[in-house]
Formats: structure tokens, C-alpha cells, sequence
């Protein structure tokens, strides 16, 4: 529910900016809960992958006493 003004600019029922961490209605509160869900397994995968992309910057880097070899081949 907002309100008009008389000169016909609405405003919001809270009196303010409206709140996007604080969820009023059902519907909301459930989009909320989904939305965090999405955040965190997509938090996870960024963690796996860059734990991933680490591991393998390191492992795999080059040596300076391997400079004038060539790889195995396979």
C-alpha cells in the first residue's frame, strides 16, 4: 500500500526507502530464503573453483631447472 501525494508522487507504507533485507510479506520472505540459497551454493562453487585454480597455479607452475627440457610426450 503507498500513499499519493497531491501532487501525485507515491509513497511507500513504510515511510521510507524500502528494505531490502528485511522482507514484510510472505511471498517475500520465501524469495528472500531462495535468494540466500542461491548466494550460498554459488559462494561455495567460487570457493571450490578458486581453491581449484590455486592448486593448480602452483603445482603446475614452471621451474627454472626444467627451462631447457621438453615436456614428456605422451
Amino acid at each position: 500500500m503507498s500513499y499519493v501525494h497531491l501532487d501525485g508522487a507515491a509513497e511507500p507504507a513504510t515511510g521510507g526507502i524500502s528494505k531490502i533485507f528485511a522482507p514484510e510479506s510472505t511471498p517475500a520472505k520465501s524469495i528472500f530464503d531462495l535468494s540466500l540459497f542461491a548466494l550460498t551454493i554459488t559462494g561455495i562453487i567460487l570457493t571450490v573453483v578458486f581453491t581449484l585454480l590455486v592448486y593448480s597455479i602452483t603445482k603446475f607452475r614452471a621451474k627454472s631447472a626444467n627451462a631447457d627440457r621438453e615436456p614428456a610426450h605422451v
